[in-house]
C-alpha cells in the first residue's frame, strides 16, 4: 500500500512538472507566437493601394482621377444570423439578397461583399453595426468624361492595376503605394480600429498628355457621325503636330465607357490606330512619288501612258477606280487623279530596290517607337520575295499593311520638310508635389527625303485637293490643304484576292500647306452606303479642320483673312465677325482661355430655331419639351468647357 502511494505521488509529480514546463513555455517563451495566433482570430490584413496618379490633357483638363469609395467585407464565421445580415446589407447596398447570403455562407475567414461602392452607402452599413461586417475607404478610378479617349486612356482593375491603354503602359508611374489594411475586431467581429502599414513603394505620379480634350471631343463626334451616315463598321481620326510628333487627337468609334469596361467587349478596348493594320490604298502613292522625286528619276511634269484604263502584269490586270480611262498623264496628275496604272508605271521606273528602301526609311515595316503596348510594325514582305506584280500593286498600296500611326507619322515627315519625327502621347510626368520628373522632347529619327523633294511633294498634294482633284471635298477657302485620298479594297476573308464590296476609305493631309501645323488622318472602315474616300473620309477631314480653326482661331487668323477677302484687309476689330461668317455662321464664342466657350441665350427661341442654332454645337445638347425655351442650364453668358452638357427646356405658350 505504501509503495502504491509512493508511485502515485511520483506520477503526480511528473505530470505536474510537465504541465508546469508547458505553461512556462507557452506563457513566457512563446508569447509572441501566441499573440500572433490570438491576433489572427480578430484581425485581417488586406492588401490595398492608395490613389493612382491623375491623367491630364495638354491644358490641364482632367481625363482620369481617383475618388474615395467604400468597400465592405465580412468574417462569415463570426456571423450567427446570416439571413438577417444578408437582408440588411442587400437593402443598404441595393444588392441581391441571395447573392449576399451565398457570400456570408462561405467557409472562409474573410470575404468581400462589395468593392468600391459610393462612400455614402458605406456610411449606411457602418450605422447598422453588424457583427462580423466591416467597412473601409478605398480609392476608385474614375473617368470624368466617360468614353472620351477611352482606347487611349484604357482602364484599371478592381485592385488598382493598369489593364489597358496608358493605364497599363505607365502603370509603374501611376499606381499608388501598396499598403496592407489591418482591420481589428472584437470578440463579436465588430470593427474596433484600422491602420495602414507596410509602404512598399514611392508615391504615385501623374501624366500630362499631348491630347487636346476639346478637339478630341469634336473629332469623336465627327467620326461617329460618319460611321453612322455611311453604315460603316468603325472609324478613327488621328491629329499630329508634324514638327514635334505630339499626338493631339486620337479618336475612335465605336468606343466604350472605361468606368464600366466590364460591360463591353474586348474588341472595343484596343487602340486600333496602333494595333490594327490595313492596306493603305492610294494614300501610299505619295511615298512612291517621294522615292521617284528624291532619286531624281521623275519630275512632276514627266508624262506616263496610262494604257487607256487597263494594264496587264503577268497574270493580273490592273484597272482604274471608277473605270477611268486615262491616256497620257503627268506625274503630278497621276497623284492628283489617283491613277493606279500611272503609279505602276512610275514604280517600274523606280525599281523594287529603291522603292523598298525608301518606304522602310519612312518607317513602314517597323514600330514607330511610341510607348504603348501592342503596337504593330505593319506587314512588309522582304524585298527578295517581291516580283513584278508585287512592285506594281505596292505602288498603289496593295500587298502592304500599315498601322494608322505609321501612316500619319510618315506623312508628317513630308510636312516637316523631309524629317521623320518619333510620335508620343505623354508630354510630362510629375510627382505628387507637382514637380516634373520627366519631360518629352521632340525626337528626330532621320531625314527621309530632301527639303526640295518635300516642297515639291507639298505642291503636288495641294493639287489633289483642287477643284478637279480626288480630295476636293477636304479643301477650305482660306488656306491650302495638302492631302491624298485612299480607297482600298479589303483582302477577301477566304485569303484569296480582294473583296468586291468591303473597302477602307481614308484621307490624310496636312495644313496649312506652306507652314503645316497639323497632320490629320481619317479612316472609315467598311462603309456600306458609299465607299469612295472622296465622299466618305474627305468631308470628315474638312469638318474637323474647321473645328481646329475655331479652337485655335488666333493661329489661323492670317489665313482666314487672306483666303476669304479681296481688296483691303479689315480692321482687327472686324475679325471675329468675319470668322463666324466663314465658319458657316457659327455664333458660339470661343474665349481667349482655351477650351472655354460662352453659352449663348436661348430664351424665347422656338424648337426649330434651337435645332438650327445648335447644329454642330461644341456642346452636348439636351433639348426637352416643345414650344419656346423657358429655362436653360447653364445660364446665358456662362463659360464652360467644350463638350459640356447644355440642357434646354421648352414649353408651349399658355
Amino acid at each position: 500500500m505504501k509503495n502504491r502511494l509512493i508511485l502515485i505521488f511520483f506520477v503526480f509529480l511528473i505530470v505536474s512538472s510537465v504541465i508546469f514546463v508547458r505553461i512556462f513555455r507557452l506563457q513566457l517563451l512563446n508569447d509572441e507566437k501566441l499573440e500572433n495566433l490570438s491576433r489572427s482570430q480578430f484581425s485581417r490584413n488586406i492588401a490595398v493601394r492608395t490613389k493612382r496618379g491623375l491623367i491630364y490633357d495638354r491644358f490641364g483638363e482632367e481625363l482620369a482621377i481617383s475618388v474615395e469609395s467604400a468597400s465592405v467585407y465580412a468574417h462569415p464565421p463570426l456571423i450567427k444570423d446570416k439571413k438577417r445580415t444578408a437582408f440588411i446589407l442587400s437593402k443598404a447596398l441595393s444588392l441581391n439578397v441571395d447573392d449576399v447570403y451565398r457570400k456570408l455562407s462561405q467557409k472562409k475567414p474573410f470575404v468581400w461583399i462589395v468593392r468600391q461602392f459610393p462612400k455614402e452607402l458605406g456610411q449606411k452599413v457602418k450605422k447598422e453595426k453588424l457583427v462580423g461586417v466591416g467597412v473601409f475607404p478605398e480609392p476608385q478610378r474614375r473617368y470624368p468624361n466617360n468614353g472620351l479617349a477611352a482606347q487611349v486612356l484604357g482602364f484599371v482593375g478592381i485592385d488598382g492595376q493598369g489593364l489597358e491603354g496608358l493605364e497599363l503602359a505607365y502603370d509603374k508611374f501611376l499606381k499608388g503605394e501598396r499598403r496592407y489594411f489591418q482591420g481589428l475586431t472584437d470578440a463579436y467581429g465588430r470593427p474596433v480600429t484600422s491602420t495602414y502599414r507596410k509602404n512598399l513603394r514611392e508615391s504615385e505620379s501623374s501624366l500630362i498628355l499631348t491630347l487636346d480634350k476639346s478637339l478630341q471631343y469634336l473629332a469623336e463626334k465627327e467620326i461617329e457621325n460618319a460611321v453612322k451616315e455611311f453604315q460603316a463598321e468603325r472609324g478613327s481620326v488621328i491629329i499630329l503636330e508634324p514638327h514635334t510628333g505630339e499626338i493631339i487627337t486620337l479618336a475612335h468609334y465605336p468606343s466604350f465607357n472605361p468606368n464600366y469596361f466590364s460591360k463591353t467587349t474586348h474588341a472595343l478596348w484596343r487602340n486600333r490606330a496602333f494595333v490594327d493594320i490595313f492596306e493603305p490604298g492610294s494614300t501610299f502613292k505619295t511615298f512612291l512619288m517621294a522615292a521617284a522625286l528624291d532619286e531624281g528619276l521623275v519630275k512632276p511634269h514627266d508624262q506616263f501612258y496610262c494604257e487607256d484604263g487597263s494594264l496587264k502584269v503577268l497574270n493580273r490586270t490592273i484597272g482604274e477606280a471608277q473605270n477611268h480611262k486615262w491616256k497620257w498623264l503627268t506625274a503630278e496628275d497621276i497623284l492628283k487623279h489617283s491613277s493606279n496604272i500611272g503609279a505602276a508605271k512610275i514604280a517600274f521606273h523606280v525599281g523594287s530596290e529603291k522603292y523598298f528602301k525608301k518606304i522602310t526609311e519612312f518607317g513602314f515595316g517597323s514600330k514607330t517607337g511610341i510607348h504603348f503596348q501592342g503596337e504593330s510594325p505593319g506587314l512588309l514582305r522582304p524585298l527578295k520575295e517581291w516580283k513584278e506584280i508585287d512592285l506594281a500593286t505596292a505602288a498603289f498600296g496593295q500587298g502592304i499593311s500599315v498601322s494608322a500611326l505609321q501612316l500619319i507619322t510618315a506623312y508628317s515627315a513630308i510636312a516637316h520638310d523631309g524629317v521623320l519625327m518619333e510620335p508620343y502621347l505623354v508630354k510630362e510626368i510629375t510627382n505628387r508635389k507637382g514637380q516634373r520628373i520627366y519631360e518629352a522632347k521632340p525626337k528626330e529619327k532621320t531625314r527621309v527625303i530632301s527639303y526640295e523633294t518635300a516642297q515639291t511633294l507639298k505642291k503636288m498634294l495641294v493639287r489633289v485637293t483642287s477643284e478637279d482633284g480626288t480630295g476636293y471635298k477636304a479643301s477650305l477657302p482660306y488656306f491650302h490643304i495638302a492631302g491624298k485620298t485612299g480607297t482600298a479594297q479589303k483582302p477577301s476573308v477566304s485569303g484569296k484576292g480582294y473583296s468586291t464590296h468591303d473597302y477602307v476609305s481614308s484621307f490624310i493631309g496636312f495644313f496649312p500647306s506652306d507652314n503645316p501645323m497639323y497632320t490629320m488622318l481619317v479612316v472609315v472602315d467598311a462603309p456600306k452606303k458609299e465607299h469612295y474616300s472622296s465622299r466618305v473620309a474627305a468631308p470628315v477631314f474638312k469638318k474637323i479642320t474647321q473645328s481646329i480653326v475655331r479652337l485655335y482661331s488666333k493661329k489661323f487668323q492670317k489665313y482666314v483673312l487672306a483666303g476669304t477677302l479681296q481688296g483691303p484687309q479689315p480692321k482687327s476689330g472686324h475679325y471675329d465677325k468675319l470668322l463666324r461668317k466663314v465658319l458657316q455662321e457659327i455664333d458660339w464664342k470661343i474665349s481667349q482661355t482655351h477650351n472655354k466657350l460662352t453659352i449663348p441665350n436661348f430664351q424665347g427661341l422656338t424648337l426649330r430655331e434651337v435645332l438650327k442654332f445648335s447644329k454642330d454645337a461644341p456642346v452636348v445638347m439636351d433639348i426637352q419639351g416643345y414650344g419656346k425655351v423657358v429655362t436653360q442650364d447653364p445660364k446665358p453668358g456662362t463659360e464652360v468647357s467644350i463638350g459640356s452638357a447644355l440642357k434646354v427646356l421648352l414649353k408651349p405658350d399658355s
